[in-house]
């Protein structure tokens, strides 16, 4: 049987001999911790208990040349679309359920940033931006 190590993943980037791919449902939930799952598609997720919606996402870091994880680093819920700056110095990494962008530092591989990029006034608790794309120009400007 083979080890499962994404959940749902979606996007990737390729730096060197480092693989990043974002995983819509987060890591593969740990029996062993006791946090809510539920059942998906593709095996199980992290779940918020009183409202079914993913609790987690991650980023899966694989070593190119093996195909074997690294790490999973933490970042915002259903994170979909991830782009290095132009210097392959960070990732950046787009979580459409948490309107915001993960920065990742791609020395220590931990996310070091979160930029919100909701459309309302962070004081309300207004979410629903739901960002899922990004760009960048050459001079490395982050734009949505």
């Amino acid at each position: 049987m083979a080890i499962q190590y994404r959940v749902a993943p979606y996007g990737i980037e390729i730096l060197q001999d480092k693989v990043y791919a974002t995983n819509w449902a987060g890591p593969v939930p740990d029996a062993a911790d006791g946090l809510e799952t539920a059942g998906i598609p593709w095996g199980q997720a992290y779940i918020d208990p009183k409202t079914g919606a993913m609790s987690q996402g991650s980023v899966t870091l694989l070593d190119a040349s093996t195909g074997m994880v690294k790490k999973q680093i933490p970042v915002g819920l259903h994170p979909n679309a991830l782009l290095s700056d132009p210097d392959k110095n960070y990732i950046y990494v787009v979580n459409g359920n948490s309107d915001n962008i993960s920065v990742i530092d791609v020395i220590t591989d931990e996310v070091i940033d979160t930029i919100a990029v909701g459309l309302f006034d962070t004081h309300r608790v207004y979410i629903g931006s739901t960002p899922n794309a990004l760009a960048m120009t050459e001079d490395g400007k982050l734009c949505l």
